[in-house]
């Protein structure tokens, strides 16, 4: 009888060690299903990244590329006005008469500064009230008579201006040009201006329309 239980006994024994092999072979399983998936997960997650990455570089080539075609075509329309307006000169201070035409204003030039000009074309543009505070817009015939009417401008009567017909970038240059002499002269500095340009004592600066500030040039065979 002893026998008996006691091989009853060791079978149980072995029966349970058995158990104890399956469990373990099966946590090993679900251990292993598991690394698997989560190696499987990290290699999606790289995927998204680089498709992420890829993406994104392909947006921020595409932003660039399209910037760079805007820019390009201001800089392209504002070529074509400079040329527009390049034998314009604008006349300010004169009380024009209602439909002053180019005659008129060839008349005026040929007047005032005894110099024969060709006038191709003229407008008028209404400021406040109108009379002196008109401004007319005058298209020479060439560019040398422009200059050359340019050149003998000081021998106008008092309060008449003449000026180039500037695009809105340049007269926003020479705005804060004026206005930094301006400010400068008022702190006893030597100053002088031209186109583009500012001289303050002895140090020239020039005005950088894409950055719309003034930058100071380096004298030649200055070190960068």
């Amino acid at each position: 009888m002893e026998a008996v239980v006691e091989k009853i006994e060791k079978m149980e024994r072995v029966f349970e060690a058995v158990i104890e092999e399956i469990k373990y072979i099966y946590l090993e399983k679900q251990v292993e299903e598991l690394k698997r998936e989560m190696k499987e997960e990290r290699k999606r997650r790289e995927r998204r990244e680089r498709e992420t990455d890829r993406e994104k570089g392909e947006w921020e080539w595409e932003k660039k590329e399209l910037l760079g075609r805007i820019r390009r075509i201001g800089e392209d329309q504002d070529r074509a006005e400079r040329e527009e307006r390049r034998r314009n000169i604008v006349i300010k201070g004169v009380d024009w008469n209602e439909g002053s035409n180019e005659e008129t204003v060839k008349e005026f030039i040929n007047e005032k500064m005894r110099i024969g000009a060709e006038v191709e074309k003229a407008h008028m543009i209404k400021v406040g009230g109108g009379g002196k505070n008109t401004i007319i817009v005058a298209t020479m015939k060439s560019m040398e008579e422009k200059i050359r009417i340019m050149k003998e401008k000081s021998k106008w009567e008092k309060g008449v201006y003449m000026d180039d017909d500037l695009t809105k970038k340049e007269r926003d240059g020479k705005q804060h040009i004026r206005r930094v002499a301006r400010e400068r002269m008022e702190q006893g500095e030597y100053v002088r201006t031209g186109y583009k340009k500012l001289t303050i004592e002895n140090k020239w600066y020039r005005w950088n329309e894409n950055e719309e500030r003034l930058e100071e040039e380096r004298k030649r065979g200055e070190g960068k």
